[in-house]
Formats: C-alpha cells, sequence, structure tokens
C-alpha cells in the first residue's frame, strides 16, 4: 500500500450500552480511534427493505493494522459526516501492514 494514498481522515467508534435514570438503556458512541485511511468504492447496488428499494454503498476502508487493531463489526465508520456499517475486517496474517475493513451506508 503506498502510504500516499492512505489521504481520509476517518474515525471508528464503538457503541457502549449504559443503564438510564428510568431503569432503561442509553446507547452513546465512543470514538475508538481516528486514522488515515484509502478510501475505495466497491460495486454497490440497491436492496429490498420493508417493500421498497433503498440505495446502499460499500467502501473499502485500508488502515494501517496499528490504528485500530482492535476494530470488529459491531464498530462503525465516521467519515465525511456520514456514518457507515461495518461488514468485513480483513486481515492477511499476523505480519500484515494493512487492515481492509468494507462498510456500508444506506442500511442500519
Amino acid at each position: 500500500m503506498d502510504p500516499g494514498a492512505m489521504r481520509e481522515q476517518i474515525t471508528i467508534q464503538r457503541k457502549s450500552v449504559t443503564a438510564d435514570r428510568t431503569g432503561g438503556r442509553a446507547e452513546t458512541w465512543a470514538t475508538l480511534a481516528t486514522c488515515w485511511a484509502a478510501v475505495r468504492s466497491k460495486p454497490s447496488g440497491e436492496k429490498m427493505e420493508d417493500g421498497r428499494m433503498n440505495a446502499r454503498t460499500i467502501n473499502a476502508f485500508t488502515i494501517w493494522h496499528d490504528a485500530a487493531p482492535t476494530v470488529t463489526e459491531t464498530d462503525r465508520i465516521l467519515w465525511n459526516g456520514e456514518i457507515w456499517n461495518i461488514r468485513g475486517i480483513y486481515r492477511s496474517g499476523t505480519s500484515v501492514l494493512t487492515v481492509q475493513i468494507d462498510a456500508e451506508r444506506g442500511v442500519g
């Protein structure tokens, strides 16, 4: 990976659940890491949900491995003011320098 390709700053967020004052649950998102990434669009399309077509967009975010070594599929990415739900994390072994995170916008 060319280091110059990592020009986009992303924030990886993790959800935490706490009890609120009324006995319910409150969900918040906290920053896990802010790092530089190379962003590449992947083939996307539409998905039928609740009887209607919803557009979806998938991007591959490539980051340095040590930037967020504990990222999981339950985390999310904040990029350019938009929320991206992580769908897959691809590591190519223990000596790999980068990690590819596939994330989707347009669906929950």
